[in-house]
């Protein structure tokens, strides 16, 4: 694994507990294809680092979209 898959990782890492995940997706996503044209890691690790970005930054969207939802209910 090497320094820039690393530090993908970690980016990907830091969607999952972020206040603005599909902001910072953008970035991270950036992030990722430049390690690739770099020649840091394959395709298939960019399209893995890719899709598991995604799924961190949904599934953070959608942690937020129900605290809302529940604070909402008990407001």
């Amino acid at each position: 694994m090497t320094e820039h898959e690393r530090e993908a990782r970690a980016a990907i890492r830091k969607l999952g507990i972020s206040s603005a995940p599909m902001i910072e997706l953008g970035a991270v996503i950036s992030y990722i294809n430049d390690g690739h044209h770099q020649r840091q890691y394959c395709e298939g690790v960019r399209d893995s680092l890719l899709s598991l970005a995604r799924h961190c930054a949904n599934k953070q969207r959608q942690r937020l979209r129900d605290a809302q939802e529940i604070g909402r209910m008990t407001a």
